[in-house]
């Protein structure tokens, strides 16, 4: 167990360091309210659509500052929320209250200018759990945007260790039933954790009910993720949709020969250079080439603005 715990917490430290290195010019003014970690990035207009970006297990606020250097400039208000490893928050990703999510929701939509009626949400990895979660729950989300996406709730990440999983979310006061990491394939890459889960049989318990959700749903995947099965997991959100009487407006763009965590904003075609080679030296451990990575990045950047534009 300690080599597990050893491995598994060198490996998700270097996707947290990778993102800090890339965002680490945002600049902003932190805001602290109740007990709610968030920074608020409103345009210039009057009344304007919102969007809450959630980033994943890196933890922090730099995704969601990032996003807003881009969206506010497109009339967009951005919340950057983070949601733990900050004062007041849980130290590690386990069992967060949906509730918080929810808090930020309605603060979101309270905030001066902002059009209650043209919400999204935008969101990376882990964080799509809980992006997917409250797109489910809550309908006045028009449109959600999980890129590098889970289908289902997966057991914590608590660097601290993995003896006794828990789940990353909790409803009510109680665990969210969740999928347990399987070591049966090895140690590395992470993926294999993932892969060995979803050969067995899974409780549906653990599956996001994203069919409850009215919103317009984007899935962004790679097909050569490293972190874990983007593109199977993306593929079983739009199988369920799909398979429902009802029709939902899904859309899934994979990119075969991408990895994990591309949907990276760019302000600047400088700023993209550098993204790209910060990445350049990481790259193996996220899957893919570099090649495939710009390509994924630039095209879902695109692609996501498209989105949002018709959602305003």
């Amino acid at each position: 167990m300690k080599e597990k715990k050893l491995f598994m917490s060198s490996a998700l430290m270097c996707g947290l360091l990778c993102f800090a290195f890339i965002f680490s010019n945002a600049q902003a003014q932190e805001t602290k309210t109740g007990a709610l970690v968030y920074e608020w990035f409103p345009p210039t207009s009057q009344k304007f659509p919102a969007v809450l970006v959630l980033g994943g297990s890196e933890g922090g606020l730099d995704f969601g500052k990032q996003w807003a250097k881009v969206l506010t400039q497109k009339g967009f208000g951005v919340m950057a929320l983070a949601y733990f490893g900050e004062p007041g928050l849980p130290a590690q990703l386990e069992e967060v209250p949906l509730e918080y999510f929810q808090s930020a929701l309605t603060k979101l939509k309270t905030m001066p200018g902002v059009d209650s009626n043209h919400i999204s949400v935008i969101s990376v990895s882990k964080g799509t759990e809980a992006a997917l979660l409250l797109a489910s729950e809550d309908k006045s989300i028009k449109l959600v945007v999980a890129a590098s996406p889970s289908h289902a709730v997966w057991q914590s990440v608590n660097r601290e260790g993995y003896a006794t999983p828990k789940s990353s979310w909790t409803k009510n006061g109680l665990p969210l039933p969740f999928l347990l990491y399987d070591y049966s394939n090895g140690y590395y890459p992470i993926v294999n954790f993932y892969l060995g889960a979803m050969e067995k049989p899974v409780d549906e318990k653990t599956i996001i009910p994203i069919e409850n959700s009215v919103a317009t749903v984007i899935l962004l995947s790679g097909g050569k993720d490293q972190f874990w099965p983007a593109t199977a997991m993306a593929n079983k959100i739009e199988q369920r949709l799909t398979a429902k009487e009802y029709k939902y407006d899904v859309k899934h763009v994979d990119f075969p020969d991408a990895g994990h965590g591309f949907l990276i904003p760019f302000a600047t075609e400088e700023e993209k250079k550098q993204i790209l080679s910060n990445m350049n030296n990481m790259i193996a451990h996220f899957g893919g080439t570099i090649e495939a990575f710009d390509e994924a990045m630039t095209k879902s950047v695109e692609f996501v603005l498209s989105q949002l534009e018709k959602n305003k």
